[in-house]
């Protein structure tokens, strides 16, 4: 099997540069998917399922697609311009230009990205929506991130304390999580009408979610895998998470889709 080819897209709106990874021609689909970046602290250990991601499902046939969020990663922006409202505005305006690239469009999202993920498709009916772990409220969310680098700060005092700022986490500014409406992922009601959650052990199936999305008629899918990303950890925010169970539903899902 061929390596995909990889080809750089301007966004025509601004400066966002999206990647598209193209299958071997005798296996194209006339789909896409589009693999949501999460927030910058997710994204760090998570670059291997996110290539991953990208390799494997081009070898099933789709065009796959992806971006840095404002502020993170190739985008032209500094840190400071991190902004989560942006970021959604951003996702929607990716996932817009994508119209004229393929047929019909999936959508990706771990953690955060999830949240940004069920968050445009308020507004898009995608082909399918597949979130992982998401992120339920996002004040709860903020939260946590500072009790982790609290507790990792404190077990590895040699870093020195000047690493941390009450504006930053792991060295990234704070996004203003509270600026993002709705704040709860259990008030979000989507078009899509086919929805996946991956659940890893320790996540809970979001009831109230899933309740709304049944009462609106949408087909969820609860994806149970083995994976542990041990978000509450300290320790796992420098350590690689390969979600190699989850990668593999997912493309087990997708071929099936």
């Amino acid at each position: 099997m061929m390596n995909p080819s990889i080809e750089i897209l301007q966004h025509p709106s601004g400066p966002t540069v999206i990647y598209r990874y193209m299958p071997p021609v005798p296996a194209a689909r006339e789909e896409g998917v589009l693999l949501i970046p999460s927030a910058p602290w997710d994204t760090m250990r998570l670059s291997w399922f996110y290539r991953q991601c990208c390799e494997q499902l081009t070898k099933i046939g789709y065009h796959v697609y992806r971006f840095d969020l404002r502020g993170t990663g190739d985008s032209p922006y500094p840190t400071a311009d991190q902004d989560p409202v942006v970021w959604l505005r951003e996702t929607e305006a990716v996932r817009d230009s994508l119209r004229s690239q393929v047929r019909r469009l999936h959508a990706v999202g771990p953690r955060f990205a999830g949240y940004l993920a069920a968050l445009s498709a308020e507004s898009y009916a995608y082909r399918s929506l597949h979130v992982i772990d998401p992120v339920l409220n996002l004040a709860a969310y903020s939260d946590e991130l500072d009790r982790i680098q609290n507790r990792f700060l404190a077990e590895h005092n040699r870093f020195g304390s000047e690493l941390r700022t009450d504006a930053e986490i792991l060295g990234f500014p704070k996004a203003m999580f509270h600026t993002l409406i709705p704040a709860e992922l259990t008030g979000i009601k989507v078009k899509t009408k086919r929805v996946f959650l991956y659940l890893s052990p320790s996540f809970e199936p979001p009831e109230r979610l899933i309740t709304l999305w049944y009462d609106q008629e949408r087909e969820v899918a609860i994806v149970r895998t083995s994976d542990h990303f041990s978000w509450s950890d300290p320790s796992a925010l420098l350590q690689q998470c390969f979600c190699r169970d989850t990668l593999k539903q997912l493309i087990h899902q997708l071929e099936e889709v």
